[in-house]
């Protein structure tokens, strides 16, 4: 059993009981840009699940869960897509999932807020830190809003002849937006929903 899901199993029934967030699919995108030879390219994934549990007055039990279908990236074409799943790059069929999974949610003011946390992609862990704007609407539902940077090489994301930095950079940029359901409103969304 996968480490994500051997965690997920143990995390979401308590999280459940604590206000979990489930992640909606519809409304959300997660996205990445890289640079190529000077020029930026953007892309995203449409597949993911998650639960983000946080109570501003309680930011002690704060959690964010996520998980990543990597096969469902979008890098701008079939010949993009198919490339970025090769061994080289996000290796899906050795390593078809992504995670975060945080281990501390704190207060940066107003309603901002920075998870610490492990980012686990193709079998590589490394804490990494995530600031985000989190949203409360008046029907109970919530979003949350954030971006980060991490560096390709640490995941060993292009290897071989994309190993160097020369013509791919090593800094990838994340940015999200989730959209959350009502808390306690149950268990994320299937899997392989796709994003419109």
């Amino acid at each position: 059993m996968r480490l994500w899901i051997a965690l997920l199993c143990v995390w979401l029934p308590w999280a459940a009981l604590a206000g979990a967030r489930p992640v909606q699919t519809q409304g959300s995108t997660i996205g990445f840009a890289i640079t190529q030879m000077g020029a930026t390219l953007q892309g995203q994934f449409r597949r993911f699940a998650g639960t983000v549990t946080l109570d501003p007055a309680h930011l002690d039990v704060a959690a964010i869960a996520m998980q990543v279908d990597v096969a469902s990236v979008d890098a701008g074409g079939d010949d993009a897509n198919g490339a970025a799943l090769q061994a080289d790059w996000l290796d899906a069929a050795a390593h078809p999932q992504a995670t975060f999974i945080s281990h501390s949610v704190t207060a940066l003011g107003g309603e901002r807020y920075q998870a610490e946390g492990t980012l686990r992609i193709k079998g590589v862990s490394h804490p990494v830190r995530i600031p985000f704007a989190w949203h409360v609407n008046s029907n109970g539902t919530a979003a949350i809003d954030g971006q980060f940077q991490f560096r390709r090489g640490d995941y060993a994301l292009g290897e071989g002849d994309w190993s160097g930095f020369d013509v791919i950079a090593n800094v990838v940029s994340m940015k999200f937006h989730l959209v959350l359901g009502a808390a306690g409103s149950g268990s994320p969304g299937p899997k392989n929903r796709s994003v419109k």
